[in-house]
C-alpha cells in the first residue's frame, strides 16, 4: 500500500471505529472472528486484516499467509490489559485491600505493556526473517485515518458530554506531546 487509492475496494477484516473509518476511505470492511481469519486470508476471501500486535499475529500463524506488515500507532498505539473484579466481592473488601488491588492491577498493566513491547520487537524480527515486508504505514494513509477519526470522535463528542471531555483531554495531551517531541506520536 502506498496511496489512498490502495485502500479503495480492499476487503479488510477489522472492527469498531476502524471499520467505519476504513469504510469511509473506500474499503470493504468485514467482521470475522480471529479463528476464521487465517483461512479467510489464505483463500482470498479478504485481502487484509487488523488483528493484534506482532506477537499475537505470529502465534496465530499469520506470517504463513501474509506478505506485508504495516505499523502505525494510529490504529492502536498499544495493547491494553483489562482487569476486572466481581462487584459484590469488591464491595466486601476493606478499603486498604482495595488500594493494594488497584496498585497491583496498575503495576501488572505496566509490566504487561513492557513485556508486549519487548516481545513484539522479537516477533517483528521473526517476521522479517520469515520474509515478510515490515514497514511503517504510509503517511498519506495515516493522515487520512487521523482526519476521519477526528471527524468521527467529534461527532461522538457532540452526542455525549463525557465522551467530549475525554476526547478533548486526549487531544490536548496528543498536541502537547507532539509539540514537545515532534518525532513521537
Amino acid at each position: 500500500m502506498e496511496t489512498l487509492d490502495d485502500i479503495k475496494g480492499l476487503k479488510i477484516r477489522t472492527t469498531g471505529d476502524d471499520g467505519e473509518i476504513l469504510s469511509k476511505m473506500g474499503a470493504s470492511v468485514v467482521s470475522l472472528s480471529p479463528g476464521e481469519l487465517y483461512e479467510a486470508v489464505q483463500r482470498g476471501v479478504i485481502d487484509a486484516y487488523q488483528l493484534g500486535p506482532p506477537t499475537t499475529d505470529w502465534e496465530q500463524g499469520m506470517q504463513e499467509i501474509g506478505a506485508n506488515v504495516y505499523l502505525s500507532p494510529v490504529r492502536q498505539p498499544c495493547d491494553y490489559t483489562l482487569y476486572t473484579a466481581n462487584k459484590d466481592s469488591w464491595a466486601e473488601l476493606p478499603d486498604d485491600l482495595k488500594v493494594l488491588v488497584e496498585v497491583a492491577f496498575k503495576e501488572e498493566g505496566i509490566a504487561a505493556l513492557s513485556e508486549f513491547a519487548v516481545s513484539d520487537l522479537v516477533y517483528l524480527q521473526k517476521m522479517k526473517d520469515f520474509g515478510l515486508s515490515v514497514s511503517p504505514a504510509p503517511e498519506v494513509i495515516v493522515s487520512k485515518m487521523e482526519e476521519l477519526a477526528d471527524e468521527l470522535y467529534r461527532k461522538y463528542s457532540a452526542e455525549d458530554a463525557f465522551y467530549a471531555e475525554v476526547y478533548d483531554s486526549i487531544s490536548a495531551f496528543r498536541s502537547s506531546f507532539r509539540n514537545t517531541f515532534p518525532q513521537g506520536l
